[in-house]
């Protein structure tokens, strides 16, 4: 009995943790499930009186612990069964339902636990059940003694507000039958408006009228909508916005180490073989959403299944003709592309009224049996590309320097010859003017030259011209250096010939 009030609060602990972190659930078959835990709940009701009254006859504490806790099985189901109703009717109390159910169950886990320890510790003190009434007790009396009276009273009311006359076996059976009709009537109301339904704002719905689609062309879209309640309509509404989700080469679980070459990340993994023969593990997941509502309920039984064959086979053809390395390391997105753009054409031919929305590799590596080997041969790969671009540096270095060298070289030497051919040109053109101007004045001319060469010969010493008289053919020119006397003097020539 201690253990049984101790697994009940642990139980409460963790129907807590579930309801402040609730997940999204989408229910399907309400009803036929509510029914079915409705059954099990009556199982539970029965096994929780069976055990009582065993666990009382036999002074069992264990068994009476044992049957509070079919009693709060049969609570918690039929807490269950209400929320599917109001679930079916788009009232959605399942949170407040797993409130009360933990509630109950930690309530009646105290209750259990407290009895448990007293009758461990006090051993002349009577289970629970004998130290006074329990609430089945009270239902039972009031079943049995209460209720006909009340039952009573309640005919005699009704046949005096409806003016009913006659014995009293008379008015029951005249109340009775108004009863059944009321009842009817109310059931029949309570059944025509369970056929109203809400679709949420990304949902759009299928009507089926007896297993046939009846809107297949046009969906019935968001708001208030009505149906022929069950078993004649059946309505088949679909999320259109939700991603779904599809995984390719891994059975997942919730920890998942490091994404390190070395670690076993899933539960499972299912490795693929390349085009090098050998293998590569791989965690793909595939997104997509709901285009065609009739095209993803009716062509084919299970399309999440089909898609993932598809995938599967895409990925094991295209794996198959590329190389290991690349694959694993450059070439993911362009391999994220091809997958999307053939699964994509292969679901329009199967028309399964789906949309890809991304494709991603989350993770690629070797098999983790072979991965140090493998880190061995990337880290030497790694070292071979490092040399090679370290080599291609220098020859990107070496042979531009080289090449402007060369180049300068080449227009220096251009530049010089062009220099020098100028130079030659502008000599020969001033020679050539000079000799036309000598034929023309020869006298003035020598003169010129003579002169031009004295200043170039003699630049540091003073010179003097004396102006030329009539009949002389070269001026006479004096020389000092300083202030002191003429070094010498050149004397006039006249033109009939004279001397120094």
């Amino acid at each position: 009995a201690i253990g049984i009030g101790l697994f009940l609060i642990l139980i409460s602990y963790r129907i807590f943790r579930k309801i402040i972190s609730p997940e999204m659930i989408i229910l399907e078959h309400a009803m036929p499930v509510a029914l079915g835990i409705s059954v099990l709940a009556l199982f539970s009701y029965l096994l929780y009186r069976f055990e009582f009254h065993i666990g009382e006859a036999t002074d069992s504490p264990g068994l009476i612990a044992d049957g509070y806790h079919s009693k709060i099985d049969m609570l918690a189901s039929l807490l269950v069964v209400f929320t599917l109703i109001s679930y079916k009717l788009d009232l959605h109390l399942d949170k407040p339902a797993a409130v009360i159910i933990c509630l109950l169950i930690f309530t009646h886990a105290v209750h259990v636990l407290i009895h448990a320890l007293r009758s461990y510790f006090l051993e002349e003190e009577k289970p629970p059940a004998e130290k006074g009434v329990i609430v089945e007790d009270i239902c039972v009396h009031f079943l049995k003694e209460k209720m006909p009276e009340h039952i009573g009273r309640l005919y005699l009311a009704l046949a005096r507000l409806l003016h009913l006359k006659g014995d009293e076996i008379l008015i029951r059976k005249k109340v009775n039958l108004l009863l059944k009709v009321i009842v009817t009537c109310l059931a029949l109301i309570v059944y025509l408006l369970s056929g109203f339904y809400m679709l949420r704002v990304n949902e759009k719905a299928i009507v089926e009228r007896f297993g046939k689609p009846l809107n297949c062309e046009n969906p019935l879209g968001p708001g208030l909508h009505y149906h022929l309640p069950w078993p004649v309509d059946i309505i088949n509404r679909i999320d259109t916005e939700r991603l779904r989700r599809v995984v390719i080469g891994y059975q997942g679980r919730e920890d998942i180490p490091a994404i390190l070459w070395t670690n076993i990340h899933y539960l499972k993994e299912f490795p693929f073989l390349t085009g090098e023969y050998s293998f590569a593990d791989l965690n793909l997941q595939i997104h997509y959403k709901v285009k065609g509502i009739y095209e993803y309920l009716y062509n084919c039984q299970a399309p999440d299944r089909l898609l993932g064959n598809i995938a599967y086979r895409i990925v094991r053809d295209i794996m198959g003709k590329r190389l290991f390395f690349p694959t694993i390391t450059v070439d993911r997105d362009v391999l994220e592309k091809e997958i999307k753009n053939l699964l994509q054409r292969e679901a329009d031919n199967y028309s399964l009224g789906i949309e890809i929305v991304t494709v991603a590799f989350r993770d690629m590596h070797p098999p983790t049996d072979v991965a140090p080997a493998f880190e061995d041969v990337v880290s030497s790969h790694e070292d071979y590309e490092t040399y090679i671009n370290e080599a291609e540096g220098y020859s990107n270095q070496v042979i531009p320097m080289a090449r402007g060298e060369a180049e300068r070289v080449r227009t220096e030497s251009s530049a010089y010859r062009n220099k020098k051919l100028v130079e030659s040109n502008g000599e020969a053109n001033r020679f050539s003017l000079q000799l036309h101007q000598y034929e023309n004045s020869r006298d003035i001319t020598k003169t010129r030259l003579y002169l031009e060469a004295l200043e170039e010969t003699l630049p540091e010493v003073n010179k003097f011209i004396v102006e030329l008289r009539k009949g002389e053919e070269r001026p006479e020119l004096w020389f000092y250096e300083g202030d002191s006397m003429p070094l010498f003097i050149e004397k006039r020539r006249e033109k009939t010939g004279g001397k120094k």
